[in-house]
C-alpha cells in the first residue's frame, strides 16, 4: 500500500494532466476540490493516524465516529465516487444544519421571522445568475473531490495488484525471485 507522502505526489503530479481536460471557468473550484481532497479529505481518512487526518488538527475529533465505523479500505471508504460522496456529506451536512439553526434563531429572535421572507422573495435574473454560479462552483468542487479520490484509489489497486502478481510469479517461478 503507498504511503500518504506516494499518494499526495502521485495527486501532484496528476494534477496538470487532468487540468487539461476542464473547461476553465471550472478550474479554480475545481483544484480547490481536488487539493482538498488530497490533503484533508482523502480515503485515507478511515485511518486515526493518517496524515489527511493528522491535518485536521484539533477539529480531527469531528472525524472519530466515521473511524469507528468505517474500516480501512472498505466499501465505505474506498468506492469511487460514492465514497468521495459520502465524506463530503459526512462532513458538510452538520456544518449545512447549524448554519441553518443558527440563521432560524436570528431570524426569530432578531427579526420576528421577516427575514426568511425578505431572503425568500424573487430578484429576477440575477437570482438565476447566481444560483446558475453556486451550483457550478458546487459542481466543480465535487468534482476535483472525485478525481482526487479516484487517482488515491488508482494508486491503492494498481500497488495491490502488482505486489499480488509479484507474490503469485515467486510462488510459480521461485527460481526467478522478483
Amino acid at each position: 500500500m503507498p504511503s500518504g507522502n506516494t499518494h499526495e505526489f502521485f495527486n501532484m503530479v496528476s494534477l496538470p494532466v487532468v487540468l487539461t481536460a476542464l473547461q476553465p471557468e471550472g478550474l479554480l473550484p475545481f483544484i480547490a476540490g481536488y487539493l482538498f481532497s488530497t490533503f484533508y479529505l482523502s480515503p485515507d481518512m478511515d485511518l486515526p493516524h493518517s496524515k489527511p487526518s493528522k491535518r485536521w488538527g484539533s477539529l480531527k475529533i469531528i472525524w472519530v465516529p466515521y473511524q469507528s465505523f468505517v474500516s480501512h479500505r472498505s466499501l465505505i471508504s474506498h468506492s469511487p465516487v460514492i465514497s468521495s460522496v459520502i465524506r463530503l456529506l459526512y462532513l458538510l451536512l452538520p456544518l449545512f444544519l447549524t448554519i441553518l439553526i443558527i440563521f432560524k434563531v436570528i431570524d426569530e429572535v432578531f427579526f420576528e421571522g421577516g427575514l426568511s421572507v425578505i431572503l425568500q422573495q424573487d430578484i429576477g435574473i440575477l437570482n438565476i445568475e447566481t444560483e446558475i454560479f453556486f451550483k457550478n462552483l458546487i459542481f466543480y468542487f465535487a468534482y476535483g473531490v472525485i478525481i482526487g479520490d479516484l487517482l488515491h484509489l488508482l494508486l491503492d489497486f494498481s500497488v495491490s495488484f502488482l505486489k499480488g502478481m509479484k507474490k503469485r510469479i515467486n510462488k510459480k517461478f521461485k527460481f526467478l525471485k522478483i
